[in-house]
């Protein structure tokens, strides 16, 4: 991550922080597209995508605790992003296709597997 990008992030989290509606924007503004992309990948649906990123950005404000406690803002909107989409999948009782992860990155791979090992305990 190149010192520009680290600086817009800590900007956005410091609005975030601070409850600045633009703070929330800007994180919009800037990974929206990231997150839509990781969504479809794990979906296949676009129309599902769609109301998951909706519900996902509804919902983020509400518990920022996880998104601010990464060191790396880029990462933790991958890693929720990931993790909320199981989770929408799971509460909406659909399953979850292993072809469509398969070119997620390893570390989003391991996160549904020690989800999966959740869910069965």
């Amino acid at each position: 991550m190149d010192l520009i990008q680290h600086s817009e992030d800590i900007e956005i989290l410091d609005m975030i922080k601070k409850n600045d509606s633009k703070g929330w924007e800007a994180l919009y503004d800037k990974y929206s597209n990231s997150v839509f992309g990781i969504i479809c990948q794990i979906t296949r649906d676009k129309k599902l995508a769609e109301e998951i990123i909706i519900n996902y950005f509804s919902e983020i404000p509400k518990n920022p605790g996880p998104l601010l406690a990464g060191q790396n803002l880029h990462i933790s909107i991958i890693l929720q992003t990931f993790i909320f989409t199981i989770t929408e999948l799971k509460m909406k009782n659909i399953k979850i296709v292993p072809a469509n992860i398969s070119s997620l990155p390893g570390a989003l791979k391991i996160l549904l597997k020690e989800n999966r090992a959740e869910v069965a305990a």
